[in-house]
């Protein structure tokens, strides 16, 4: 019977700063593109002109901001295991297990909330229960909902 082998605790590895400098030039310009190609996709322009729903900017600014720093994660490892000397095969097995159990946990926690219905944005009722709003206000009206 074979024993399993220990992992040894991950040491701190020091990745070269050119490195990192030109792993952090590229995602910057893989965000700067993804907003662009984004914003062309939802058909706006980008300087925001008065009175534009500025929803496609914000959804586009996650997207470019949050896949280079998915993505950068990634190639820090590659990075470390290349110095660490292991095989392209074992670093692509780190990589791959760390990309499966990332993808586990998002789906898995999605689906969590689509059967709880916990998600904010699909949940029918409004924050003041069933209670009928409005009102304008007193004293004139044009103030704040209800009877203040």
């Amino acid at each position: 019977m074979k024993r399993k082998k220990r992992r040894e605790p991950e040491q701190y590895i020091k990745v070269p700063f050119v490195w990192l400098i030109c792993s952090w030039f590229c995602m910057t310009i893989v965000g700067l593109f993804l907003f662009f190609f984004l914003l062309k996709r939802y058909g706006v322009s980008f300087p925001i002109a008065a009175g534009q729903n500025t929803d496609p900017y914000f959804f586009a600014g996650i997207v470019g901001i949050l896949t280079p720093l998915i993505i950068q994660v990634f190639i820090l490892k590659v990075f470390k295991g290349i110095l660490l000397k292991h095989s392209a095969l074992e670093i692509a097995r780190e990589v791959g297990k760390d990309v499966a159990v990332t993808t586990g946990e998002i789906m898995a926690s999605t689906v969590l909330d689509v059967l709880t219905g916990s998600s904010g944005s699909s949940s029918s009722r409004s924050s003041s229960g069933d209670r009928a709003g409005g009102g304008g206000g007193q004293f004139g009206g044009g103030g704040a909902s209800g009877g203040y």
